[in-house]
């Protein structure tokens, strides 16, 4: 780190927290059974969703709704994404996200546990797609120390834009040069962050978080 570190970002997704693949493989079967299609068409639609969504966020820094992005997910089956049709949708993704949820590693929780004897801050600043910010932090964040978390279906922007990099400073009240930001995407997270002027690392996986959060 090239200045004293005051506060910590976190990105969520591969960052944080490791996607429970068992919610992946209860998703595919939900979709497909919702919307009788086969578990190869509706895996390979959800991906060029996403994919699409990814793409927005990387290119345009554009944050969208839940409701917003499963809509789009269901016009690639032919089904009017009317209200009570993509509340069905979404909600029978929060009921399988809450059976299975992702996981965030001990170590991690330790290491954030260590942060706060030490008076450093930290959030979450995490893009999302199918699942909102608020299912997130009810599920697996809500037992944690964050100081705020930012999500792009709630901004309504995303990373790399520098809004959501803005907003860590405006809510952290620390200065953008002590602040680290970590993440995963070198793009979003680490091009994100530079271009805000904070300090940040990328990393692999959440494998290597421990050791970075006990190294500031």
């Amino acid at each position: 780190m090239t200045q004293p570190v005051y506060h910590v970002s976190l990105d969520n997704w591969n960052t944080l927290a490791i996607p429970n693949p068992k919610f992946a493989q209860a998703r595919m079967e939900f979709l497909s059974e919702k919307t009788n299609y086969d578990i190869v068409e509706v895996t390979k639609q959800y991906r060029s969703v996403k994919k699409e969504m990814d793409d927005k966020a990387e290119k345009e820094g554009l944050g969208f709704a839940t409701e917003t992005v499963i809509g789009k997910l269901l016009k690639r089956f032919d089904i009017h994404p009317n209200r009570y049709k993509v509340d069905y949708v979404s909600k029978g993704f929060i009921k399988l996200f809450r059976k299975y949820p992702p996981i965030i590693l001990d170590e991690i929780k330790d290491a954030l546990k260590l942060l706060d004897a030490k008076g450093i801050t930290y959030n979450v600043t995490s893009n999302t797609n199918f699942i909102s910010g608020y299912t997130i932090k009810k599920t697996i964040l809500h037992d944690i120390n964050f100081a705020f978390t930012l999500f792009s279906d709630e901004e309504l922007f995303s990373k790399p834009h520098q809004a959501m990099f803005d907003k860590i400073v405006e809510k952290s009240g620390v200065k953008r040069e002590n602040i680290l930001h970590i993440g995963d995407n070198k793009i979003c997270d680490g091009l994100g962050a530079e271009k805000a002027g904070m300090q940040y690392i990328v990393i692999d996986n959440p494998n290597e978080l421990a050791k970075v959060l006990k190294s500031i």
